[in-house]
C-alpha cells in the first residue's frame, strides 16, 4: 500500500512537469511570454511592455548600466513605448530591450522566441 502511494505522487509529479514544459514549449513556439517569465515580472513588480507591433516582451531581470551604455529603441509599443532603450551599437533588432527602473537600473526585456527547436 505504501508503495503504491508512493508511485502515485511520483506519476502525479511528472504529470504536472510534462504539462508545464508542453505548456511553455507551445507559448514560445507562438512568439507568447511563457509562464516561468510573466511570473518572474509580476513578483519583481516589473511592467509588462509590448514591442515590434504589440508583442509582449519576456522579462529578463534587472541590471545595471552607465549612462553611456544606452540608446533610444523606436519600435516599442503601448504605454512604455517613448521610454524604451537598448544598448548602443546593436541592431535594431537588438538581443535585449531595456525600461528605465531608477538611476542606473534598468528592467531586461527580450523578444520571447523558441531557440532550442530552431
Amino acid at each position: 500500500m505504501k508503495r503504491y502511494r508512493k508511485l502515485k505522487w511520483i506519476l502525479g509529479f511528472c504529470c504536472i512537469l510534462v504539462i508545464y514544459v508542453g505548456t511553455e514549449i507551445s507559448l514560445a513556439s507562438h512568439n507568447k511570454v511563457g509562464l516561468y517569465a510573466n511570473t518572474k515580472r509580476i513578483m519583481a513588480h516589473a511592467p509588462q511592455v509590448k514591442a515590434y507591433g504589440g508583442y509582449q516582451l519576456s522579462y529578463m531581470g534587472t541590471v545595471d548600466y552607465g549612462p553611456n551604455y544606452m540608446e533610444k529603441f523606436v519600435y516599442g509599443d503601448g504605454v512604455y513605448k517613448d521610454q524604451l532603450m537598448k544598448a548602443r551599437k546593436t541592431p535594431d533588432r537588438p538581443p535585449y530591450i531595456f525600461l528605465k527602473k531608477q538611476g542606473t537600473e534598468y528592467y531586461k526585456y527580450k523578444f520571447p522566441e523558441l531557440y532550442f527547436l530552431l
